[in-house]
């Protein structure tokens, strides 16, 4: 078993993904992320003093073309 512990460059989903999985595994990580706001990076949203909901700042859509991604994503549906 791996006794250590990892970090993560990058809070998109990719990273965040990565983070999520090895946590399953048992392994410690550590995501580092730039983003000012939050992490997500192309798949978050953002809050705007003139819009009263959160507005996507990018990835309009993605497709699950495999069961273990569309695992993952029943995941993130059910967190």
């Amino acid at each position: 078993a791996f006794g250590g512990s990892v970090g993560i460059i990058g809070g998109g989903i990719a990273g965040l993904s990565c983070a999520s999985r090895l946590e399953s595994l048992g392994v410690k990580c550590t995501v580092y992320d730039t983003g000012k706001k939050g992490v997500g990076g192309r798949a978050s949203s953002r809050t705007m003093a003139d819009v009263s909901h959160g507005v996507d700042h990018a990835a309009q859509f993605f497709v699950a073309t495999t069961p273990s991604f569309q695992q993952q994503v029943d995941d993130w549906v059910s967190a």
